[in-house]
């Protein structure tokens, strides 16, 4: 982008195996999710803003997450995290600051591809949008952030630039996500043994598939195609209120519908949400990608 200025980052990196939500993901990754995966945050940032401080504070997220500065790799012993290019922030020079021309800069840093083999797969976009107004964009990919992570981010972000602004230093200590990662393999390789006996006496073929339409053969790559569901204000709040009784999400809720009306259809396979859909085992270990758990102060684990 002519005009622009980029300061790239400097953090430590850490090596570890991906967790099993980034396995998902990857996988997905390579048959072409494309966009789907690409996880943006817009922050309007009114006021007075110190925009050396702020670029410093993105770079201190990362230096607190670095996870968002990995991807995935492949090799003998499996799928694994991987040192990725640093993330960036790009301080945006926009002519004449037009609402159309900043919503067309946003749609096409949240569209812009990452490269997964490379890096980086998050990226900080800062722009200049009127009299003591920015937008700061933030897009990774899901393999290094995930929903639940926004609400980290946004906390570390405001941490830092107060003291970037103050003239301090922000001192917040590296999260490792190779806690969380290591925790999840050690807890599945200690509850392998009993699940697989438990599904080997549970086994049944696949039922034939007897939903109506044509089968629609996966493409690697491809547009992707939205689908209205149909769930107006009275059946979320219907649904709302069954996740409460049960100690469940609303997601939850609605994904088991599904299921039951394929039950209905006679196609007992089912569906999921994949395992980047897995709520987690309740930890947090600060930025992770679909890496699932939370965990203040100790093991912060999705980003």
């Amino acid at each position: 982008m002519d005009g622009n200025r980029e300061t790239h980052m400097t953090h430590r990196q850490e090596t570890l195996p991906a967790s099993f939500a980034q396995q998902g993901i990857w996988i997905g990754a390579r048959m072409g999710a494309g966009p789907a995966y690409h996880m943006p945050l817009v922050l309007w940032l009114d006021g007075d803003l110190d925009v050396a401080a702020m670029v410093a504070a993105c770079a201190d997220v990362v230096a607190r997450h670095p996870v968002l500065a990995t991807t995935v790799a492949e090799n003998r012993d499996g799928l694994r995290l991987a040192v990725a290019a640093q993330p960036s922030v790009t301080v945006a020079d926009l002519p004449g600051r037009s609402p159309d021309a900043l919503d067309q800069l946003v749609r096409d840093e949240i569209a812009r591809p990452f490269d997964l083999e490379k890096g980086p797969t998050a990226r900080f976009t800062l722009v200049p949008a009127g009299p003591e107004r920015h937008l700061l964009l933030f897009v990774a990919h899901h393999l290094v952030f995930d929903g639940i992570s926004k609400d980290i981010l946004v906390r570390d972000l405001a941490r830092c630039y107060a003291a970037r602004r103050d003239g301090d230093d922000p001192r917040l200590r590296p999260l490792s996500f190779a806690e969380v990662a290591a925790a999840e393999h050690e807890r599945v390789a200690g509850a392998l043994a009993g699940a697989t006996d438990f599904w080997a006496r549970r086994r049944a073929e696949p039922a034939g598939i007897v939903l109506p339409g044509p089968l629609r053969p996966a493409a690697r790559f491809g547009a992707g195609v939205e689908i209205d569901a149909g769930i107006d204000h009275e059946l979320g709040g219907h649904a709302a209120e069954v996740a409460r009784a049960a100690g469940a999400t609303t997601f939850e809720v609605l994904l088991a519908a599904v299921h039951a009306l394929l039950f209905r259809y006679g196609s007992g396979g089912g569906t999921g949400s994949g395992p980047e859909g897995d709520p987690g085992n309740g930890t947090e270990s600060g930025t992770g990608g679909g890496a699932g758990g939370r965990a203040e102060g100790g093991a912060e684990s999705r980003a």
